[in-house]
């Protein structure tokens, strides 16, 4: 498919076709480098009856350390890549990729329907050898520059206000002292000039949790500061959405130990170093959430028919629609 102004904002159907068209431009870039393995995730679904099976007459409660366990650990995708990289023995020249559903974890506190979110996700491996700024900066410039080259190059950046943003909950004068922009200054730089991206300055009225955990407001998140977010606003909902996630995390082992599965707790929550010598950080995520991304390039379009992201709309019903003519 040829994605052109001719096809762009013009409809529904384009935008969907477009996200296919997106998903198979990604891929091919990634396997010109990588060698890319499929890793089918069992779709993850009723997650709010299936942990209430313990007790179906209360909700799940995330500050109870036996329920978060129960999230995090059986229900959390993330958790699942990380145990099947670790058994598989992949090596650095491997990228597993998995589309799968993650829970809206917002959604099940509210006692909504929509809990799902589309997902994509493609892990890379990052070897002690290479854990210095150079591969690091480098990796993260990859993606972001194949990003940048297939969605901002395309018709559809037209008005868009794509931020950047290295995410960490702290205060506002924090922010300030500790923002920077992503190491891909000069693409970045570029698409600023054609007011495609703008940075945020001051997210500290925005932000909300937004049902993403690297962002949880929560002081045992090893996540914080090696996150990396591709954001946009949300005028609608007058809400920070995040469209790309970049993630750097520990293996499996560290995991466990970190989160006493198997056995007693025994390591502190703090990965917050990915350069340093003997981190436990090994791997390298590259997050899309579909269901945003759909919903951000319909917000651009001239159609009036458009779903809100806190509807029961099932973008899956659409795919199927579409995609099985």
């Amino acid at each position: 498919m040829e994605w052109n102004k001719h096809t762009a904002n013009s409809s529904f159907k384009d935008v969907v076709k477009f996200i296919d068209y997106f998903y198979n431009q990604l891929a091919e870039t990634i396997k010109q480098k990588y060698n890319l393995i499929n890793l089918d995730l069992p779709l993850v679904s009723n997650m709010k009856s299936d942990v209430n099976l313990l007790n179906n007459n209360r909700a799940i409660n995330f500050d109870n350390y036996n329920d978060k366990n129960i999230y995090e650990i059986i229900y959390e995708p993330d958790n699942m890549i990380r145990y099947y990289c670790w058994f598989l023995e992949l090596t650095n020249n491997d990228v597993v990729v998995s589309k799968y559903k993650q829970i809206n974890r917002d959604a099940i506190i509210n006692n909504s329907s929509s809990i799902e979110n589309n997902m994509l996700n493609f892990e890379f491996f990052i070897l002690e050898e290479q854990k210095k700024e150079e591969y690091v900066l480098d990796l993260i410039n990859y993606f972001w520059n194949i990003f940048l080259k297939i969605v901002c190059s395309s018709s559809l950046n037209k008005n868009y206000r794509l931020e950047t943003k290295k995410i960490r909950c702290v205060s506002l004068k924090e922010i300030k002292k500790m923002y920077l922009v992503l190491p891909i200054k000069d693409a970045v730089d570029k698409f600023i000039l054609n007011n495609g991206i703008h940075l945020i300055k001051d997210i500290s009225n925005k932000f909300e949790h937004d049902s993403n955990v690297y962002l949880e407001k929560s002081s045992d998140s090893h996540d914080f500061e090696n996150t990396y977010s591709l954001l946009f606003f949300d005028e609608n909902s007058q809400q920070v959405k995040e469209l790309i996630t970049i993630t750097f995390r520990p293996n499996w082992d560290t995991y466990k130990k970190q989160k006493g599965i198997n056995g007693e707790k025994i390591l502190n929550n703090n990965f917050t170093n990915i350069l340093k010598k003997d981190s436990e950080v090994n791997t390298c995520s590259f997050k899309i959430n579909f269901d945003l991304l759909i919903y951000y390039f319909l917000s651009k379009t001239d159609i009036q028919e458009i779903p809100s992201c806190n509807s029961d709309f099932n973008l899956d019903k659409i795919y199927k629609l579409y995609f099985n003519k």
